[in-house]
């Protein structure tokens, strides 16, 4: 093989991965390529740099105790209802749906309705 087809082949080798990434650029007639579209010449391409993340603030571990107070009324946050703290269904709750109440007044002020289980 000579000298020149050498060279040839040599500067073949060398272009190849710029002609292969021109070719993946898109053709722009005003602006500029910007990954597979094209923006204005005034913009920043942000294609290829990292996302910009914002800290996450810290997941609080989800608890099944029930709340320290204990009122005459308690209310469920899942079905907008409350019942006295004495019924059956108001022990039936869950501990992270009860609201508690000190007063009936003040639970149907919250938006609450009464539960229409006998006795409740």
């Amino acid at each position: 093989m000579g000298d020149r087809m050498r060279g040839l082949l040599l500067t073949i080798a060398l272009l190849m991965p710029v002609a292969g990434q021109l070719a993946a650029q898109k053709v722009c007639k005003k602006g500029k390529p910007c990954g597979n579209s094209c923006i204005a010449q005034s913009y920043t391409c942000h294609v290829g740099e990292p996302a910009e993340t914002s800290p996450q603030p810290e997941a609080q571990p989800l608890t099944t105790a029930a709340p320290a107070w204990d009122g005459d009324w308690v209310a469920s946050l899942a079905d907008s209802v409350y019942f006295k703290a004495s019924c059956d269904a108001a022990q039936d709750l869950r501990p992270l749906n009860k609201r508690y109440f000190p007063t009936e007044a003040k639970a149907k002020a919250a938006g609450f309705r009464r539960s229409r289980v006998k006795g409740c």
